[in-house]
């Protein structure tokens, strides 16, 4: 079940390709909350952090296959960390947000998330 959530959602980015990373998080947020129900099932049984780990795993195979303009990774442990950090992170919300039954419009969690990961820049 696990694999099919996150291939369905592989297959939606890679055929919207999207241009930046906020469009990214668009698409996820909209695909989770499509998939509320299921997800809370994982969290209640305390599959999250197999979630995690599956998603992290699948998207680091992947990575190459997903383009971004945004992305300037130059060798291999950039890309191995910036897929576990920017996965782990993004999921960790959206489990939190799911657990809370999605009551943040999606628009604001998105936008409070850039402004956020831009502060980490913040010197």
């Amino acid at each position: 079940m696990i694999d099919d959530i996150i291939g369905e959602y592989a297959l939606l980015v890679k055929k919207d390709s999207p241009s930046s990373f906020d469009k990214t998080l668009e698409i996820c947020f909209n695909y989770f909350e499509t998939k509320q129900y299921i997800m809370k099932v994982l969290i209640k049984a305390h599959l999250s952090d197999h979630f995690t780990s599956a998603f992290t795993h699948i998207f680091i195979t992947l990575i190459n296959d997903f383009p971004a303009p945004w992305r300037n990774w130059d060798n291999d442990l950039q890309v191995s960390i910036g897929v576990q950090f920017a996965t782990g992170g993004i999921i960790n919300v959206l489990i939190g947000w799911i657990a809370t039954d999605c009551k943040i419009d999606s628009k604001i969690m998105i936008r409070e998330l850039m402004n956020t990961i831009q502060d980490l820049g913040a010197q």
